[in-house]
């Protein structure tokens, strides 16, 4: 599932690619998604010019011209993909064609994402939006804000996984945090003490930050804007991997929340 560094790579590229275009046109195929795109949708959206692309958690925001907001959630496969030509397979949920003559598409084999519109207005108290957590590449996210969210039974790496609290860390990357924090992901958060805690937070925000400038990782779905994968996963020091990068020592691997979590029972307490 792309998290927040393949969003935030996919937005970035697309910040430099589309602003000021027009949207020409849309087209939209009939499938059933996890959310059904918004009354109108089509003739909300064409003719807008789009304005600016940010991103909020895992969703994609396309600020149009006026009072509407172009919003994508990639799911567990999907990607969004800007290119000068119109290719239509099955799994193309959504297609914008743009002034220059590019076109936008959405594409989603397994279709847990999501395309829609919603008035600007209306974005913050929407129930998509107004349940989620802080940035943890925000100034929100310090040393003092981690610490009153651990102050809970749950699994450390429940708390930092939970998007109540804390955006787009997903199971890659909090696996990566708590490695290079020395901390075990089955730990209840509450037993960190202040100086596991302020390290976690600098190494939450290092590996997303690094993750980013990598393009994100591609295991299997993944593609950036243009089509391109990440490299992340060539960096990666606990996760999938047979051995630990620290003393060589066996990585281990359990089940928390459903999600394969791994570790090193030498280099992680």
């Amino acid at each position: 599932m792309p998290e927040l560094p393949e969003v935030e790579t996919i937005v970035s590229s697309l910040r430099n690619r589309i602003i000021r275009e027009k949207i020409i046109s849309v087209y939209c195929n009939d499938k059933k998604m996890r959310v059904s795109a918004a009354e109108n949708f089509k003739q909300r959206v064409e003719g807008k010019v789009i304005e600016h692309v940010e991103r909020r958690a895992k969703y994609i925001l396309i600020f149009l011209k006026g009072n509407e907001v172009l919003v994508f959630h990639l799911g567990m496969s999907g990607c969004l993909l800007l290119s000068p030509k119109m290719r239509q397979t099955k799994h193309n949920h959504c297609i914008i064609k743009l002034s220059s003559g590019q076109f936008l598409t959405f594409y989603d084999p397994r279709r847990f994402g999501l395309y829609t519109t919603f008035n600007q207005s209306e974005l913050k108290q929407n129930k998509i939006f107004s349940t989620l957590g802080i940035e943890p590449l925000s100034k929100e996210f310090t040393d003092n804000y981690l610490q009153q969210c651990i102050k809970t039974k749950k699994l450390i790496k429940q708390t930092i996984m939970d998007s109540k609290l804390l955006v787009g860390v997903g199971n890659i990357y909090a696996s990566e945090a708590l490695y290079m924090a020395g901390v075990l992901p089955f730990r209840s958060s509450n037993t960190l003490t202040i100086e596991e805690c302020k390290k976690l937070t600098k190494t939450i925000v290092a590996v997303l930050n690094r993750a980013i400038e990598l393009g994100g990782s591609t295991l299997r779905d993944y593609r950036s804007s243009d089509g391109r994968t990440g490299s992340f996963q060539h960096n990666f020091l606990v996760y999938n991997r047979k051995h630990c990068t620290n003393c060589n020592n066996i990585i281990k691997n359990i089940k928390i929340s459903g999600r394969s979590s791994y570790y090193c029972d030498k280099c992680q307490r």
